[in-house]
């Protein structure tokens, strides 16, 4: 799925960017729990599908950041204002 974060609202941004980092959590969760807590054998494939998908979120995370700041809000914004 592509995003245009430019056309979108801070507002929608930082309320996307609040989403994405509790998938994240969820994710992370999810991966440890899979791969460290289960004591039967995981195939490859799903360790690489996990990783691919916190991979695609941490992009997502980092160029809606990016575009926060660009429009003047500081990592000290992002620090207080939204639930990583």
């Amino acid at each position: 799925m592509c995003h245009d974060f430019e056309q979108m609202s801070s507002e929608e941004l930082k309320k996307e960017l609040n989403r994405l980092y509790e998938e994240q959590s969820d994710l992370e969760r999810e991966r440890s729990f899979v791969l460290c807590k289960t004591p039967v054998h995981i195939p490859d494939g799903v360790r690489k599908r996990l990783d691919q998908e916190l991979d695609d979120l941490k992009r997502k995370i980092e160029l809606i950041e990016a575009v926060l700041k660009r429009r003047g809000y500081g990592p000290d914004f992002l620090r207080k204002h939204l639930t990583k």
